[in-house]
């Protein structure tokens, strides 16, 4: 279950990795918006220019907040794959991404903690 565990971990990872990436680009976007309102604002004729400026503003700092947790989410992914190989029973990491894996309805993360609970389990009854 702990090899299981460590390949849903790595797969949740690398989509949390193309996650960030995502975000980045969200976060350029914003930044290309509130730089050059005008432009943005030219190609349609429904928003005016301080219109756009604002949405890039809430764009920015919506993509900065999401770039955050997504990295957070990825460190704790990380700490939850060590903790499967590390000798010592702890179970807290994978109820951690457990919770994380429900809230993002991400099912690797979600097998991943379940596996790692499971393997944890084993190795305390050994």
């Amino acid at each position: 279950m702990g090899q299981a565990s460590k390949i849903m971990y790595t797969i949740g990872r690398v989509f949390n990795i193309i996650q960030i990436v995502f975000e980045t680009i969200m976060l350029l976007v914003a930044i290309i918006t509130m730089s050059l309102p005008e432009e943005v604002a030219k190609g349609q004729t429904k928003y005016t220019a301080e219109q756009m400026k604002a949405y890039g503003f809430f764009m920015l700092v919506f993509a900065i907040i999401l770039i955050i947790i997504s990295i957070i989410v990825f460190i704790v992914a990380g700490i939850a794959k060590k903790a499967i190989s590390d000798g010592k029973v702890n179970r807290t990491p994978h109820i951690i991404m457990l919770v994380i894996g429900i809230f993002s309805r991400d099912i690797f993360y979600i097998l991943g903690s379940i596996f790692g609970l499971i393997s944890e389990s084993e190795e305390k009854t050994e």
